[in-house]
């Protein structure tokens, strides 16, 4: 049996959650505030982690009733890497050297260039997060941010490239734990 394409299968309105199914929101700008959501629960505390699942349940379902939060990011975990792949080494961004946060635009430009679609807000194209997951994994050829892609994972021994590479380093996001102690240095040695 093949696994699930693009030829053959057309992608999930629907996620099961606890053995239920449920409609889920499938354009990929909403998926792209998603992942802000859930990055913001890594390193949370409890009352801002339910807050943000919360909200997260109601930003893809319109709420859900009382469901395993855990069965919950299961679902919506499966459903943001969009149709089976090669597993890809690393996290995301490091393996791919792109941010869908940080080089957004440079993606979409790249994808109306290569294939017609036009996502900006001119264009306004409602497109399901796994054809944009798509379309966003097809870029090829000269576009600047597979050269910017290239250069964050570069890997050798070029002082030029490394220096490069250096430069356009994705910024390190810091979490909850990092941000209190960065206010407790400043008010340290600032009086901040």
């Amino acid at each position: 049996m093949l696994r699930p394409n693009y030829a053959l299968d057309p992608p999930p309105d629907r996620l099961t959650v606890g053995g239920r199914s449920y409609r889920v929101a499938t354009d990929w700008r909403t998926w792209l505030i998603a992942l802000e959501l859930l990055k913001g629960m890594r390193g949370a505390d409890g009352d801002e982690a339910l807050r943000r699942l919360a909200e997260l349940e109601e930003l893809l379902f319109g709420g859900l009733p009382e469901e395993d939060p855990g069965a919950v990011l299961d679902a919506v975990a499966g459903f943001l890497r969009g149709y089976p792949g090669p597993p890809a080494e690393g996290a995301p961004e490091e393996a791919s050297g792109c941010s869908l946060e940080w080089d957004l635009n440079e993606i979409v430009v790249a994808i109306r260039d290569q294939h017609g679609v036009d996502l900006s807000w001119r264009g306004g194209a409602d497109l399901h997060w796994w054809e944009f997951l798509l379309l966003a994994r097809t870029l090829c050829g000269d576009h600047y941010i597979l050269r910017l892609a290239e250069i964050r994972t570069y890997r050798g021994s070029d002082r030029t490239l490394k220096e490069k590479k250096r430069r356009f380093a994705l910024p390190r996001e810091t979490g909850p734990s990092d941000e209190a102690l960065l206010k407790e240095i400043g008010r340290e040695f600032y009086g901040a």
